[in-house]
């Protein structure tokens, strides 16, 4: 299974062109890097391909093992060419809205900012007894601070106590992502800029590499600097999804 997007355009407040004709196709069993030095590109890149966002140009579609797809979101929409996003026509729009959200069930979303950002100032066992909650699982609060207390990689003090702002920055991305993963349904993982909250670059990227599993599909939207850190190759957000494969040494070689 995979998700596939093709020729894909956003427009932002009418006149800002995000995206232009962009393609890409995100496999079960692999964990993909896309890189932008665009704050607000990494967002509605994840918003978009994850199925959240709803006026957008060209089509977004699930495609399964068999290689059929199912139905492209928005294929029969029309065009509002004064801002060049897409507009459901009137027959069209409830199922339109059915699709995206038919993807959006099996998408998580962690780390896009505004979209999926906790408050600072939360307690942490309270937004993992909520994750609890949408994975079906025991959700009462000794169930999480027990959570929290195995997670987490030292003595950060009483964990009823422990708000989001006082986590390791390693281990709020291996908790986060790993909660992310265990909803269920979930086949594909937007994780979006985690380099926001410190911490190595190559430390945080084993805790994402830990939940990439043959069963899913792993994507990290980050910067290009981080990418290149990571030497893997990636795809260039900014020069239309670009296959980025030569990492160069210290040397330029």
């Amino acid at each position: 299974m995979r998700i596939k997007g093709t020729r894909l355009s956003v427009v932002n407040n009418g006149d800002l062109r995000l995206f232009n004709d962009i393609s890409f196709s995100f496999s079960m069993g692999e964990l993909t890097v896309v890189a932008t030095d665009s704050t607000q590109k990494a967002t509605t890149f994840s918003m978009l391909a994850s199925g959240r966002l709803r006026k957008y140009q060209g089509t977004l579609s699930i495609v399964s093992s068999e290689g059929k797809k199912r139905p492209n979101f928005f294929l029969d929409a029309s065009i509002d060419k004064s801002t060049l996003s897409v507009v459901p026509s009137e027959s069209k729009k409830h199922q339109s809205l059915f699709d995206l959200h038919k993807i959006r069930s099996m998408t998580a979303v962690v780390f896009t900012p505004i979209i999926d950002e906790p408050d600072e100032f939360l307690k942490a066992w309270q937004i993992i007894s909520e994750e609890f909650t949408f994975a079906g699982k025991n959700s009462s609060r000794q169930y999480a601070l027990d959570y929290l207390e195995q997670e987490i990689s030292e003595d950060i003090g009483n964990p009823k106590l422990v708000r989001i702002k006082d986590l390791d920055s390693i281990d709020r991305i291996k908790i986060f992502t790993k909660l992310a993963a265990a909803r269920p349904g979930v086949k594909f993982i937007f994780i979006t800029m985690p380099e926001r909250y410190g911490g190595l670059p190559n430390r945080w990227f084993k805790e994402i590499q830990a939940v990439q599993t043959e069963n899913n599909s792993v994507i990290l939207i980050t910067t290009k600097i981080v990418a290149k850190l990571l030497k893997r190759p990636y795809y260039d957000l900014d020069n239309g999804m670009k296959l980025c494969s030569k990492i160069k040494s210290k040397s330029g070689t």
